[in-house]
């Protein structure tokens, strides 16, 4: 009965596609028909058929995509403002909604790219300008639209305040972050400064400096820029991470003739005026986000109508910016909050809305009385909230970051441990890269404060000048009602310290002196993770959680059980497409991130691998009479399996060069490189100079995000990674490196029986399936290396 259902409503999707596909097509070629709207096109009718039938396939919305293309062509300007593009991609939500039906639409799960996809290639048919209509870049766009949810926000941790061995008392400790926050949030549009300084001056200093400078001169900053000053002086953080930059940079300009220093210093000066204030405006904290149905709007607000937000003992406490710039009144603020007594809880606003869908959020705000909505507005305007209740870190960060944290409107979350502090970050305002960043940054400062509060007694200013707001956040009995079943899908999370860093540093030192092949640390865990999705099997205590679940007589417990074999089943034998994000400021510090996909074009690599295994055993065995034909089969197989690794290295090197560098390098070089095997070769050369944004992000299926290696003596030790708002994507991979060498791996796990057994109150049991799914993956990566290694060394 339920297969027949399920069939019955397949084919009703299918219906309604089809039909809202052909109207959608049809309405585009009737718009085409006038020839004044074709001419503005200035493509050829083939490639207008070619697009319009692509537009109607994505985005299957009837009549509006039409009407938007009859009112863009209209338009005498070529420039389509932001405000003017979200509308219209509003338009087309609504239009398929609309055109399909609200249960199909439901069920098409059409994820925001594919519409602003839709929307681009109207933009081209209408013969705008695509680049204009995003100023602060696709992926600044696609993150309001895309990046919404709570599962949106990754987490960075940083043990250097803790392991400072600053004896502070509570208060002065609790100063030092407020000073920190405030300082910071103060100096942000310098520390932003800074950063896209450094950036687009290494790059024009490449552009202009005639092959006097070195490529890599960026990355030789990076190993050696400081992330904090060495104590509270009159000299803030960005003078002086300035005056360390120009001092590196020094000898560089010296090394370029009197035109290459004019050049730089007119393309610096025009980059300047043109793109730096557009760049602080656009990576601000002194902005809320505003939610309605289908986006975020960010709705900026000037710093002396912030507050810094304070956790304790379950309530909100805010502090008006501006009074916390003095450490007089930070120490008074803190000492405080801490001397406040426990209140009776009762359920909160926040405990509902940061799990709800933002979607829903004004229709909830809507429903609460007017104390509750002007506290909101408060904590609307709260771009830091510092939770001090302490969290336990020998738990996933996952776990950590589910502490209080505001409703979803703000940047930054910091929350404290017994050894730690953990930033939770917005991805609309922080990238991963720029999130361990600050992270590094805000403790280091925050040492420096615990070091003056240690040394110095500020005087206590009275309570009443301080002007601490205390949110009571209640509940009404309507809102409780509405959120009951509008609940977001639950997660859970696992870590894993195992991985050998050395075993994967001999390897590479090893495949680069073999075959002269750059296959990276990330290049190896990418390469494995296709291998691992095929081979892994669930341990012996995961079998048994398996069975106490199918063999439940509950039915709650059966369709658990049914969903986690699901999924088993889904991920069996699978090469799953995996959503790089590759750090793309460097280029263009306002484009951010550049997501790209990988999915191993070897679909025989498991094959090989095993064969190569094989032949070595078989040496090794062979009597003295057959070992040299033995070898030489081994020997055959190897040379093909490792260039099949070299090659994938090759591949993804690639990736990050069309990324970093906005466009591909040369193909030459690559068809000359002898371990490529020819089938590779081919795929090199047929990659575009250029990758589409919203076309990679659609092809994702899991996200994989490395931060890499620590810059030298900094505290950052663990990481997780936000993931889009599509339901599609379930696992997202986070991987750090801190300064001892430590390989710290994070899954969020989002898969649909994670909520199943969480309703049944099962939560160490979906916690285990998960950290059983990472260990094996942490395990097998392990062995995979080993055995590259065997399979190198032989002679």
């Amino acid at each position: 009965m339920n297969e027949e259902i399920t069939h019955q409503t397949d084919d009703q999707l299918d219906n309604s596609m089809q039909q809202a596909t052909i109207a959608t097509v049809a309405r585009l070629r009737q718009v085409f028909s006038d020839p004044q709207i074709r001419g503005l096109s200035r493509l050829p009718l083939p490639e207008i058929e070619r697009i319009s039938e692509e537009i109607a396939r994505t985005v299957p919305a009837g009549n509006v995509p039409g009407m938007i293309l009859n009112a863009l062509a209209k338009l005498d300007k070529r420039e389509i403002s932001p405000n003017e593009s979200q509308k219209y991609i509003q338009l087309l939500f609504r239009g398929i909604q609309t055109t399909v039906g609200r249960m199909v639409y439901s069920a098409l799960l059409i994820p925001p790219a594919a519409v602003i996809h839709g929307y681009q290639q109207l933009l081209r048919l209408s013969g705008k300008d695509v680049s204009l209509a995003f100023p602060d870049g696709t992926w600044q766009f696609y993150l309001e639209f895309a990046l919404r949810e709570d599962s949106a926000r990754h987490a960075n941790e940083t043990i250097g305040f803790n392991t400072h061995m600053l004896h502070l008392r509570p208060e002065s400790a609790l100063a030092a972050w407020l000073m920190t926050c405030v300082q910071f949030l103060k100096l942000l549009p310098e520390i932003l400064a800074n950063e896209w300084r450094e950036r687009t001056f290494c790059r024009l200093m490449v552009e202009h400096g005639a092959g006097r400078v070195p490529v890599d001169i960026y990355s030789r900053w990076e190993k050696i820029r400081p992330f904090g000053r060495d104590k509270i002086t009159e000299e803030d953080f960005p003078q002086y991470r300035r005056k360390k930059f120009d001092e590196f940079i020094a000898p560089y300009i010296r090394s370029l003739d009197e035109v290459g220093k004019r050049e730089v210093a007119i393309a610096y000066k025009t980059a300047s005026e043109r793109d730096l204030a557009s760049y602080q405006y656009q990576l601000s904290w002194l902005a809320t986000l505003e939610p309605n149905s289908y986006n975020e709007t960010r709705v900026h607000y000037p710093f002396n109508e912030a507050y810094i937000g304070v956790i304790r003992h379950g309530r909100y406490h805010l502090i008006p910016a501006e009074i916390l710039l003095r450490p007089q009144m930070a120490h008074s603020a803190a000492q405080a909050i801490l001397h406040m007594p426990p209140q009776p809880m009762l359920p909160m606003v926040d405990d509902v809305m940061v799990i709800t869908p933002r979607a829903l959020h004004q229709n909830l705000y809507e429903q609460l009385d007017a104390p509750t909505q002007r506290e909101i507005a408060m904590l609307k305007k709260t771009p830091i909230i510092i939770n001090w209740d302490e969290r336990d870190s020998r738990h996933p960060l996952t776990w950590i970051r589910r502490g209080k944290r505001g409703i979803g409107d703000h940047p930054l979350t910091i929350f404290r441990t017994q050894d730690s502090f953990v930033f939770d970050q917005s991805h609309i305002f922080f990238d991963g890269a720029w999130g361990a960043a600050v992270s590094e940054m805000m403790t280091r400062e925050a040492v420096n404060w615990g070091v003056y509060f240690n040394a110095v007694t500020p005087q206590i200013a009275l309570a009443p000048k301080l002007n601490i707001q205390t949110l009571l956040l209640k509940q009404t009995p309507q809102f409780a009602k509405t959120t009951q079943k509008t609940r977001l899908s639950d997660e859970t999370g696992a870590e894993n310290h195992e991985v050998r860093l050395s075993a994967m540093q001999t390897l590479r030192e090893m495949l680069i002196q073999r075959l002269g092949a750059r296959v990276t640390i990330n290049d190896l865990m990418i390469i494995y993770r296709g291998l691992h999705a095929i081979n892994y099997k669930p341990s012996e205590q995961m079998n048994y959680m398996l069975d106490f679940l199918k063999t439940n007589r509950d039915p709650r417990y059966k369709q658990a059980y049914k969903l986690v074999q699901e999924q088993l089943d889904a991920l069996a034998g699978k090469n799953p497409a995996l959503l790089l994000p590759i750090d793309a400021s460097r280029h263009n510090p306002k484009e951010r991130l550049f997501p790209t996909t990988f999915r191993n074009p070897i679909t025989d690599l498991h094959q090989s691998h095993q064969r190569a295994l094989d032949l070595l055993r078989a040496y090794y065995m062979a009597s003295q009479r057959d070992k040299m034909t033995t070898y030489q089969q081994f020997n055959e197989q190897r040379t093909y399996h490792l260039r099949v690794i070299g090659g994938l290295g090759e591949l993804l090197a690639r990736y990050r060069d069309i990324a970093l560098q906005g466009q591909s390098s040369s193909t030459a070089g690559i068809q000359m490189l002898a371990h490529v095997p020819p089938m590779l070769q081919k795929l090199l050369n047929t990659l575009p100079s250029r990758f589409d944004v919203l076309n990679e992000i659609l092809k994702g299926e899991e996200v994989f995000s490395n931060l890499g290696r620590v810059a030298k003596n900094s505290s950052l030790r663990r990481f997780i990674t936000a993931k889009d708002d599509n339901k599609q994507k379930t696992l997202a991979w986070g991987v750090i490196t801190d300064d001892k060498g430590v390989v710290h791996l994070s899954l969020r796990d989002f898969r649909p029986h994670v909520t199943a057994l969480h309703e049944l109150g099962l939560y160490d049991m979906a916690q285990h399936m998960t950290q059983d799914y990472l260990d094996s993956y942490a395990y097998g990566l392990n062995t995979f290396i080993a055995e590259l290694i065997q399979i190198v060394v032989v002679q």
